[in-house]
């Protein structure tokens, strides 16, 4: 029951109040109280605890601090929750009877409990002040940034079929083909002389055989 008596002692000090500041910083005391007393073993019960102050009201007539426990009530939920979900922890219903402190607190009537648990008595600008750098800690999505230049090169240097680099392929391939394209010339004239030697000689072995043919009939007649 150490969580209710605190939120209790909390709700009657004479500096609370419901500015967002404020509220930021009495929330400390009772971040400070979870973090050394509750587990996952018995987050559950804690929350039912907190839960459970919102079907009471202040003992004190003349120093009725009711709604700062309501209001204290819901913040201690927030904590909780969130505590939950960073460390993974199962919140579960709490399936056993509990009493809460008679010298603090007087229950309410059924009417008047539906109307105290229906309500968040948080105020609106603090939940949202509260939720925003959990959103932030979380993280949004980056932007994906494009560089445009080398995307460009990216996309010229692909084929559109295989996916494959091509043109720097290109380039190696002419680089090879230079030397080729300059030698050309000198290995057609080198062709073409052989060839023309060639047909010299094919020229040559003609004459000598229609010599021979020449003689051969003279010796005859």
């Amino acid at each position: 029951m150490s969580i209710a008596r605190l939120i209790h002692l909390l709700a009657h000090h004479p500096d609370f109040s419901t500015s967002t500041d404020d509220l930021t910083h009495f929330s400390r005391y009772i971040d400070f109280f979870i973090e050394c007393c509750v587990s996952s073993t018995n987050i559950s019960l804690i929350f039912h605890i907190v839960t459970r102050l919102k079907t009471v009201c202040d003992i004190e007539p003349m120093n009725d601090r009711s709604e700062n426990i309501y209001i204290l009530s819901d913040l201690a939920q927030l904590i909780i929750r969130d505590r939950s979900s960073a460390q993974q922890w199962a919140l579960t219903t709490y399936p056993g009877p509990l009493s809460l402190p008679h010298d603090l607190f007087r229950r309410l009537s059924t009417t008047m409990i539906a109307e105290t648990l229906r309500k968040n008595h948080l105020p609106r600008d603090y939940v949202q002040s509260r939720r925003a750098p959990h959103r932030s800690a979380m993280g949004t999505p980056a932007k994906r940034t494009v560089d445009h230049t080398n995307q460009q090169r990216a996309d010229s240097e692909m084929s559109p079929r295989t996916g494959k680099t091509t043109e720097k392929r290109r380039r190696m391939l002419d680089a090879e083909a230079k030397p080729l394209r300059r030698n050309a010339p000198r290995a057609a004239r080198a062709s073409n002389k052989a060839n023309t030697m060639a047909d010299d000689d094919d020229d040559d072995d003609d004459d000598a055989s229609d010599m021979d043919a020449h003689h051969h009939r003279m010796e005859i007649s």
